[in-house]
């Protein structure tokens, strides 16, 4: 099978060591699948914590190493998990592995997620499901992707699994579609109710389509779209005045970013910025 990842990183630090393969998946996929990522855990002095914030990519966790422990907050009690999917969220969540870690993580957007799954993306919103409990078929996929000889390998069994499901799933109603790329493409800026009037349907239609199929309402989703690029450039390194990044991600002001920080992150930008981790996500504490 072709090798099919773009990139490996490696992290030798205080934090530990690890190996983290980004795979592209089949352009067949686009819309459907973000990406792939491998990580392998070969040393760490503890176990690193980890703060997942709201994002619009839903993560499914293959699992082949240590259980996960997760939590709402750095001293919460902690759920856990072997492999799971994670619905879209409005707060972190934070997340350690209890030994080695290894496993696959495949990053679907809530459409390509409702259509794999085929449950009502509400039913996971907020929440961390086990992978057995939504999984009706392919039950053996975890160990079929541990046996395989190469991430790369690991990739196109991926893809071959996922085009298969999709093939047989039904599409979301266009509308809906629309309006989600419509939010996707302007940073969250189009107003709900411009949406609706452009669809020529309801608010309530609108609001009934995102929470079967996206998981939350189109004003959330807008938010979390806005607070995700902002995220993303901060996790890039990129470090310019935070007045300048709200403006970038289509905030009003610097205050209007803060704010979401805080609801969504439970802290500022600055502070948030300094628990980043190139290439390795963020600390769940300095």
């Amino acid at each position: 099978m072709e090798e099919l990842f773009t990139r490996v990183l490696h992290q030798n630090s205080e934090h530990g060591r690890w190996e983290l393969v980004v795979g592209r998946p089949d352009p067949r996929l686009h819309g459907f699948v973000h990406g792939y990522q491998g990580y392998d855990e070969s040393g760490a002095p503890a176990p690193v914590l980890r703060q997942e914030v709201p994002s619009v990519r839903v993560p499914l966790i293959l699992n082949f190493g240590a259980r996960w422990r997760i939590a709402d907050s750095v001293a919460g009690k902690a759920d856990l998990r072997d492999s799971f999917v994670a619905g879209l969220h409005e707060r972190s969540t934070f997340v350690a592995a209890e030994g080695a870690a290894r496993c696959i993580q495949v990053d679907f957007t809530p459409v390509g997620a409702h259509l794999f799954f085929g449950v009502p993306m509400h039913e996971l919103s907020n929440r961390v499901v086990d992978l057995e409990d939504v999984l009706k078929r392919d039950r053996n996929l975890v160990a079929r992707l541990e046996a395989a000889p190469t991430w790369g390998a690991r990739f196109a069994l991926l893809d071959a699994v996922i085009a298969s499901r999709l093939r047989g799933a039904r599409r979301p109603a266009p509308e809906i579609l629309w309006a989600w790329h419509a939010l996707e493409h302007t940073n969250g800026a189009v107003r709900v109710g411009t949406l609706a009037a452009k669809m020529g349907r309801s608010r309530r239609h609108l609001l009934a389509g995102f929470r079967e199929h996206i998981g939350v309402a189109p004003k959330t989703a807008a938010r979390i779209i806005r607070f995700s690029r902002a995220v993303g450039l901060l996790e890039r390194g990129i470090r310019v005045p935070f007045a300048e990044l709200a403006r970038e991600c289509g905030y009003f002001d610097q205050a209007h970013m803060t704010r979401d920080f805080r609801e969504f992150a439970a802290t500022t930008p600055r502070e948030f910025a300094s628990r980043v981790i190139p290439g390795g996500g963020v600390l769940g504490r300095a």
